[in-house]
């Protein structure tokens, strides 16, 4: 029983933590972390996740099939493999703080969902930005440390 209800925990996690603005577009590793040990995919290898309702996880890959218990779960989650090396910025289509409570979207040929996240991952607000960008407010955020992830982009920022 206790099981099942992890696996649900876990699952609605992993659903919301995809649905609140992370995209495998960004990452490229999934990471398991089960009973100390760590066990990572290629994002593009990955065929299917199931949670079981006999309290097991199923990882399916290009390569096979993984199968965790659920109470051995420690974390799941997406990971960047960085090169280590940083290229300049020279598009000046950033992200940007504007003033203490605005930021300022790029223009993007679509458009797209800017997320704000606490620093311990908490979703606290969407927005919707035109594909024409512009500025957004941030009144009613309280003080604090915030991050917004839009379109590859991410911006970390104080709020007074």
């Amino acid at each position: 029983m206790k099981s099942s209800i992890l696996c649900r925990c876990l699952a609605a996690g992993l659903v919301l933590a995809c649905g609140s603005g992370m995209q495998a577009d960004d990452f490229d590793r999934f990471c398991v972390v089960a009973g100390g040990d760590t066990y990572e995919w290629p994002v593009g290898e990955l065929r299917k996740i199931t949670f079981t309702f006999d309290g097991k996880m199923n990882v399916e890959s290009n390569v096979g099939k993984q199968i965790f218990d659920c109470f051995t779960l420690d974390k799941l989650y997406f990971s960047a493999q960085g090169s280590g090396i940083a290229a300049p910025d020279c598009s000046g289509e950033r992200i940007r703080l504007l003033a203490p409570a605005t930021v300022v979207f790029p223009q993007t040929p679509a458009g797209g969902r800017a997320c704000i996240y606490r620093p311990d991952g908490t979703l606290v607000r969407v927005v919707d930005v035109p594909s024409s960008g512009g500025q957004v407010s941030l009144d009613g955020l309280s003080g604090g440390i915030y991050v917004i992830r839009y379109v590859g982009q991410t911006l970390k920022f104080i709020r007074p």
